[in-house]
């Protein structure tokens, strides 16, 4: 999946970078340099590496918005799962969302 150089989540521009092949973790969210790393490879499916993106997205809005979470990985596995579903079978939402933001 081709991914953008960086992404704005608030007043923030977030750096995305791939990982090396020989990193444990498919994806991470630097709180210091606001850094989004995804593995270069190692996903069983596009799908997979699409909801690691969408998962980092979470972890970077609640680190910059400062939102308070008791169980953090619990509920970025969870909103990762869930958005990825609702983006899958909503495309003409998501048309229509993006076109009104414009």
């Amino acid at each position: 999946m081709k991914l953008p150089a960086s992404i704005r989540i608030g007043p923030y521009p977030c750096k995305v970078v791939r990982s090396s092949p020989e990193s444990e973790d498919f994806g991470t969210f630097d709180t210091t340099t606001y850094e989004i790393e995804i593995a270069e490879s190692g996903f069983s499916s596009e799908a997979q590496e699409a909801a690691t993106v969408i998962h980092e997205i979470i972890h970077a809005i609640i680190h910059i918005y400062k939102i308070k979470v008791p169980d953090e990985e619990g509920l970025v596995e969870i909103l990762d799962t869930a958005l990825a579903q609702v983006l899958k079978d909503n495309k003409t939402l998501w048309r229509a969302l993006l076109k009104a933001l414009k």
